[in-house]
C-alpha cells in the first residue's frame, strides 16, 4: 500500500516519479486548511464562531499572525460576536445551580 506524504503544485514533480494523482474538488482542497486553522484555535481555548466556511474570533494581533502562518487569511470587521458555547459549559453552569 502507498500512502501520500506530500503535496506537490503542478509542476514540481518529475512525471517519471508519479505512481498516481488525487483531484480533489474546490471545497475539498480547502476544507482541510479551514479545519487546521479551527483546530489551533481550540487548541488554544478561544471563543470562535464559525459563519459558514470562516471562523470568527475576537481581534488579537498575534493570534492573526499564527493563522496567517498557517495559510489563512484575516479581515478586520465590526460584527455581532455569538461563539460556539464550550464542551464544558453546561457541566459549569449545572454545577452552580
Amino acid at each position: 500500500m502507498h500512502r501520500a506524504i506530500e503535496v506537490h503544485p503542478p509542476g514540481h514533480w518529475p512525471p517519471e516519479a508519479a505512481l498516481d494523482t488525487v483531484t480533489l474538488a474546490y471545497v475539498d482542497r480547502h476544507r482541510a486548511a479551514l479545519l487546521r486553522i479551527a483546530w489551533h484555535l481550540g487548541n488554544r481555548h478561544l471563543p470562535l464562531q464559525v459563519t459558514g466556511e470562516r471562523l470568527r474570533i475576537r481581534a488579537d494581533h498575534v493570534i492573526a499572525d499564527m493563522v496567517t502562518g498557517l495559510g489563512g487569511r484575516v479581515t478586520r470587521l465590526q460584527a455581532p460576536f455569538d461563539p460556539e458555547i464550550g464542551a464544558y459549559a453546561a457541566a459549569t453552569h449545572h454545577e452552580h445551580e
